[in-house]
């Protein structure tokens, strides 16, 4: 977000394809072929291993499709925040983080998850910019380091504490989901130390 050269999107997705794209892609065959051979050997079907593929929740590659969706909307991204001022952009990707904590912790959905996934955490991506162009004004923030690492501490400290009583890292887990109110603050505050 931060190259004016991304806002052009023949160039960035030109770009980005042989980033990204084609590995995936090669990823995918192989995965694919694997379980080609699985489905021989335990004689089922396919159809499950397809439908991981086209709803985002091909094995690992979760994490690959989210950024994808981050990568196709970066430009779209670009062109809003050039459009608006800074003050609303800040205040727009605060209500998208509150919309994503919501969001990913009542989809019960397979596809509108794997969607919603895309556009929670398109907000940790745009909140980075966010941060970074604050940093580039120098606008004072109310907030010392040593705060955020406060913060961050007592953050993870509810986290681990969910994680003892039970919890997953999934939407069931008040505390430890990837959009739970911890985990955001935590991800704020890590995010504003680093960029110090």
């Amino acid at each position: 977000l931060k190259n004016p050269q991304n806002g052009n999107p023949m160039q960035f997705y030109k770009k980005s394809i042989h980033k990204i794209g084609f590995p995936v892609l090669f990823v995918i065959v192989l995965f694919a072929i694997g379980d080609l051979f699985d489905v021989q050997q335990r004689g089922t079907t396919i159809i499950p291993a397809l439908q991981s593929i086209f709803n985002g929740t091909y094995y690992n590659l979760w994490f690959i499709y989210m950024l994808f969706g981050c990568y196709f909307l970066t430009p779209v991204i670009m062109a809003f925040r050039n459009t608006v001022s800074f003050r609303f952009y800040k205040g727009f990707t605060l209500l998208c983080l509150l919309w994503a904590c919501f969001s990913q912790t009542t989809s019960i959905q397979t596809y509108s998850y794997s969607i919603g996934v895309v556009g929670a955490f398109l907000t940790y991506y745009m909140y980075g910019d966010v941060l970074r162009i604050s940093q580039e004004k120098r606008l004072k923030s109310k907030m010392t380091m040593p705060m955020y690492g406060l913060m961050a501490t007592i953050c993870v400290g509810l986290t681990f504490y969910g994680r003892w009583k039970g919890n997953t890292y999934y939407l069931s887990a008040p505390f430890t989901n990837f959009f739970s109110p911890t985990i955001m603050i935590y991800s704020i505050c890590i995010m504003k130390i680093f960029l110090k």
